[in-house]
């Protein structure tokens, strides 16, 4: 019997929007609170979502859900949807982890099954907009800036980060490979894994 939490990505229900509403919400409040986020200058900042905004901005930009569980409790969630511009590039939205939830491999794992997804639904790259300080996470992950993008009353500019969705085989390689160092890195000393 595995002690390992049971982890699932599982397709947003209509009946879950104000779940998501919430997980986002306590997401980005630490974010709205350092860089002095009101609701009265960016009423829909992330960290002030609803469920009635949240249900109106999936269907203008046609986003698909999805809510991450572990052990059958919601973590995190994200969303998907492709580009209205280029067809073979898909877009990552409101991807959230609670500060309770953070640290532990759970955005990583959150966006990862995002981009299988897009992966599955034909998409080749996949992009997103984050605030400069989430730029070495998403780096770490693959990600390049491509450009930026200025909003009024935002206190930065938006960075556009990209990265081409690499075949399952290959993400499964990768997987296995970051399972192997990460055991090395627990169990051992630094001569564990030489190859």
């Amino acid at each position: 019997m595995s002690d390992s939490p049971r982890v699932e990505l599982r397709p947003a229900m209509p009946e879950q929007v104000a779940l998501m509403a919430r997980i986002i919400r306590k997401a980005f409040c630490p974010v709205a609170q350092q860089w002095g986020i009101t609701r009265e200058k960016l009423p829909n900042y992330a960290s002030f979502e609803t469920a009635a905004h949240l249900r109106k901005h999936m269907v203008e930009r046609r986003i698909t859900m999805f809510v991450l569980y572990e052990d059958d409790l919601p973590v995190g969630c994200g969303g998907c949807s492709p580009d209205q511009e280029v067809p073979a590039k898909g877009w990552l939205n409101r991807v959230a982890v609670p500060p309770a939830n953070q640290g532990q491999g759970r955005g990583k794992l959150l966006v990862r099954l995002l981009e299988e997804e897009l992966r599955r639904r034909g998409y080749t790259r996949v992009r997103l907009g984050c605030l400069p300080h989430l730029k070495g996470f998403y780096e770490a992950l693959g990600y390049e800036v491509m450009g930026s993008w200025h909003i009024e009353n935002w206190p930065a500019d938006l960075l556009q980060m990209e990265r081409d969705l690499v075949p399952t085989t290959e993400v499964q390689a990768v997987a296995e490979t970051e399972e192997q160092e990460a055991v090395c890195s627990e169990e051992a000393p630094s001569d564990c894994c030489t190859k």
